[in-house]
């Protein structure tokens, strides 16, 4: 969309190649600073949660057990196993924690992300996908040439991004392809008319 729009305002593809390798790197470090922050913050919260549980058990342990014993029973055991079961896990603090902080808190232990390879594998793939549809611009003189270029290569890689996904996520991957297509050629669409408004108003 940044290329497109850029090519459609200037018409130039020194131009485009200068937008687009300064719009990806500033890019690339706003993205991987928030990613940064938000795995960062969630895992300050889970150790807070941790400390929090700490601090309760010790101080009210029967309000914990209470707490435990009745997702037991809402989960379908009767008073009996869930006695049982919130005994044994008192005797031992660390399942304790674990287990009070998975079924009551709904927070699962060890799935935090990690701050730095979350930051680092949004980076990566944030200049990948530019990278691609820059290569046209840096490598082409013929503007025409160039975003017609990039516009495809951008295509390809939006559609085999999609059908991806559904070894993932599930789903049809034909479907999830062209629903990645359609939203990437929204951003081209919409990056080229705003391009046309910039050059009338400048």
């Amino acid at each position: 969309g940044l290329s497109i729009g850029v090519a459609s305002a200037t018409g130039s593809t020194r131009t485009v190649a200068i937008a687009g390798v300064v719009g990806m790197l500033t890019g690339l470090a706003a993205l991987v600073t928030l990613e940064f922050l938000s795995a960062r913050t969630q895992k300050q919260i889970y150790q807070h949660m941790i400390e929090e549980e700490k601090r309760e058990f010790a101080e009210h342990p029967e309000v914990e057990k209470t707490e435990m014993r009745q997702y037991y029973i809402d989960e379908g055991f009767s008073q009996e196993e869930a006695d049982s079961f919130v005994n044994r896990l008192s005797m031992d603090k660390d399942r304790w924690l674990k287990a009070h902080v998975t079924h009551v808190l709904e927070f699962i232990p060890g799935k935090t992300a990690n701050p730095a390879r979350e930051s680092l594998t949004l980076g990566l793939s944030h200049l990948l996908g530019a990278t691609i549809t820059l290569l046209p611009y840096l490598l082409l003189k013929n503007l025409n040439s160039a975003a017609y270029g990039s516009i495809l290569l951008a295509s390809i890689t939006l559609f085999v991004a999609g059908a991806l996904k559904t070894r993932v996520a599930g789903g049809r991957w034909y479907v999830s392809a062209g629903e990645f297509l359609i939203l990437g050629m929204l951003a081209v669409v919409v990056g080229y008319l705003v391009g046309i408004v910039v050059a009338d108003l400048a």
